[in-house]
């Protein structure tokens, strides 16, 4: 197995794209070897299916594998349809024929009913960052995964017209479509980040301290993936570029991963991760050879205090919007008398 201490050490610094207090750090390893046996879940999708269990649960489902070849699901992926869109919450490996359940969040809290079939369809999508490293822990988080969801609703000024059922699909199609110009400035930014030689995976900090991470054991992987990534990202920088401000970020220091085994979901050996109280998540070994790492932090305090700035900014700005109405109410009587 690899040692904790190993698994960041393909930091390449020199390559990194710094927003705001945020940094993208590319991790490469050029001796990296490919996973010929691995095949990510995309590009079998013919081979498998997804739907809602007998016995419906909002965060469990089952997949089912017609497939002879072992097939890694990464965590964030989105499976639009069944009774509610879900995303997965941690990453497995199913290994030949079989049915299994595997843990979801709801991405979709306002629809509990059938628009089509019990089955669902997986996307390419991943949810965002933020949502995605709640969504990792699980049942436990669900109602903060929902109101992750609603505080990138407040953000980006979606309403309930335009996402009735509060989907993430729906709420990033919004954000895609009114803020073109932020989300393309947003790519542009962290771009280069992504596409770096011998590239397998990405680390981000924010204010120095680790919070994000998707490392896979090769560059075969990175290539068929980063893009995903790279579009998961894309929400959360452009939240940061609505309110621009110049910051200089904390020095990033990558911290020990605490590693220790877990139990799996299918046929992978199943690790969890720890990089700090906040920063969870899992690691995923095939044959006794890690295949993927994935990171998150779960900060509630951080997060809270960014929801509540955003209210109050929400509120001052309705209280303006008043007393502009006032006075111009105010005004016109008095043009009048």
């Amino acid at each position: 197995m690899l040692h904790s201490n190993e698994l960041l050490e393909g930091l390449n610094w020199d390559r990194s794209v710094v927003v705001q207090d945020v940094t993208f750090v590319p991790v490469c390893n050029p001796h990296a070897q490919p996973m010929m046996q691995m095949h990510l879940v995309h590009e079998l999708d013919n081979m498998v299916s997804i739907e809602e269990m007998e016995n419906e649960s909002v965060n469990e489902i089952y997949f089912i594998s017609k497939s002879d070849q072992p097939l890694l699901i990464l965590s964030g992926l989105i499976v639009e349809g069944g009774k509610q869109t879900r995303t997965i919450t941690r990453p497995f490996i199913v290994n030949g024929e079989k049915k299994v359940k595997i843990p979801v969040n709801c991405v979709e809290q306002g629809r509990w009913f059938y628009t089509g079939s019990r089955k669902f369809t997986l996307s390419r999508k991943m949810v965002s960052r933020r949502t995605k490293s709640y969504a990792m822990r699980g049942a436990e988080m669900q109602s903060t995964t929902w109101r992750s969801i609603r505080e990138t609703m407040d953000e980006f000024g979606v309403n309930r017209m335009e996402s009735p059922t509060e989907s993430f699909l729906d709420v990033e199609r919004v954000i895609r479509s009114t803020r073109r110009d932020l989300i393309e400035k947003a790519r542009e930014a962290i771009l280069p980040a992504f596409t770096v030689k011998n590239q397998t995976g990405i680390a981000i900090f924010e204010n120095g301290e680790l919070t994000y991470a998707e490392l896979f054991n090769s560059t075969d992987l990175w290539k068929k993936v980063w893009e995903s990534v790279l579009d998961a990202n894309l929400i959360d920088t452009a939240s940061m570029l609505l309110d621009p401000k110049e910051e200089i970020p904390a020095k990033p220091h990558a911290p020990k991963l605490l590693i220790s085994k877990t139990i799996p979901v299918c046929d992978e050996e199943a690790f969890e991760v720890r990089a700090g109280k906040h920063v969870t998540g899992w690691m995923v070994a095939f044959n006794g050879i890690p295949v993927h790492l994935t990171i998150g932090a779960q900060d509630m305090q951080r997060e809270r205090r960014r929801f509540i700035r955003n209210r109050y900014r929400q509120r001052q700005e309705h209280i303006q919007e008043q007393r502009h109405e006032f006075f111009e109410g105010e005004e016109n009587m008095a043009l009048e008398y």
